[in-house]
């Protein structure tokens, strides 16, 4: 920087920032001056050992002979729990007050903490070691078994609202009734800690009567009475399973109760179908009549007009009507033999001797 005067000319002339500044003094009849040390800052001159100023009120400079010395003011951290205040002025803040930390917040000492409750109360006292929270801790009692309780938020212990009967973790009131899954089964708190409890019985159903269960009540209920039939129920009314073509079965009401009434067919074929011949028929009680004849001492029947072999040859015998088969005795038993055949024998399967092939006279 040069600056121009009528009496002196001053040079400055600058090596670095700080450095040490020779300042020429020229008469104007350009006679030389001795150099005087010193340091510049932001444009302002500082002779050698001069503090020099700084905006940074953390940092402090001198000008010594070798140019601008500065240092670094270090701060001590606050201690815990103190409020702090920054001064435009000086390096470090300023201790406003020292309290207690509760949850990044600075109390007071002698203040009570904000997450105080009704069971914990903290305050800020000032101890040996600095401000530190004391607190106190209500302890309460555990609820008696079988009582209900209500919190209150102004009070650090539940208030017991009543005791009656715990069962399954479930407190019921004196004179309650106690709910269960058995609906045969009545309960009820008669006293505090003390249940009574009933037993239901239900009377057996009537015999032929089908029940069923029914959710949330004890005995079962009756959804029709009929008759039993091989261990199963049939309604009034119905007919048996093990009804036949000639055995028939009903469920009908009496006064004493369902009962089966049985209805047998006879088909009388030992009497009037006797000498018939029949055809059974699927379904149907009695056979159906093909035809009638006669019948022999064995059974067989023969149709009207049918010969009826027999083992003794000298009987004859023949289905002549509806009935017993019909039989005669030869006439040759009756007959004496002729004169010379008093021994003769009928040949095998006849039931006299032949006489005239024998040559025996004949009267």
């Amino acid at each position: 920087m040069i600056v121009k005067s009528s009496v002196v000319l001053i040079v400055v002339t600058f090596v670095s920032t700080g450095e040490v500044l020779f300042t020429k003094l020229r008469q104007h009849h350009k006679k030389e001056c001795e150099p005087v040390p010193g340091c510049t800052d932001n444009g302002v001159f500082y002779p050698v050992g001069a503090s020099v100023p700084q905006k940074n009120p953390c940092k402090t400079c001198y000008c010594a002979e070798n140019g601008l010395e500065c240092a670094e003011i270090a701060c001590d951290a606050p201690p815990p729990g103190c409020v702090t205040q920054n001064n435009p002025d000086q390096c470090c803040p300023e201790i406003l007050y020292c309290g207690c930390e509760v949850d990044g917040a600075i109390i007071k000492i002698g203040e009570e903490s904000p997450d105080n409750t009704p069971c914990t109360n903290c305050t800020c006292v000032e101890s040996d070691n600095g401000p530190n929270l004391s607190c106190v801790v209500h302890d309460c009692s555990p609820t008696p078994p079988g009582c209900v309780t209500r919190n209150n938020p102004d009070q650090c212990c539940p208030e017991i609202l009543y005791c009656g009967c715990e069962v399954d973790g479930t407190i019921y009131k004196v004179d309650e009734e106690i709910a269960d899954n058995d609906p045969c089964l009545t309960c009820a708190c008669v006293a505090r800690d003390t249940v009574s409890c009933n037993d239901m019985s239900c009377d057996a159903p009537p015999p032929g009567c089908v029940t069923q269960n029914v959710p949330g009540q004890c005995c079962p209920e009756i959804l029709y009475c009929g008759c039993e039939v091989d261990g199963a129920i049939i309604k009034i009314g119905e007919e048996s399973p093990n009804n036949t073509p000639c055995f028939n079965c009903t469920c009908l009401a009496y006064d004493k109760g369902p009962k089966l009434s049985c209805v047998v067919t006879d088909c009388d074929l030992e009497g009037e179908l006797r000498g018939c011949v029949t055809q059974d028929v699927p379904g149907q009680c009695c056979p159906d009549v093909l035809y009638c004849g006669c019948y022999d001492d064995d059974g067989t029947v023969y149709k009207i007009g049918d010969d009826v072999p027999n083992k003794d040859p000298c009987v004859t015998c023949a289905c002549e009507a509806r009935g017993p088969v019909s039989c005669y005795y030869n006439s040759c038993l009756a007959l004496a033999p002729p004169p010379g055949c008093e021994n003769a024998q009928p040949s095998p399967g006849a039931c006299c001797p032949d006489y005239q092939a024998l040559g025996c006279e004949t009267v």
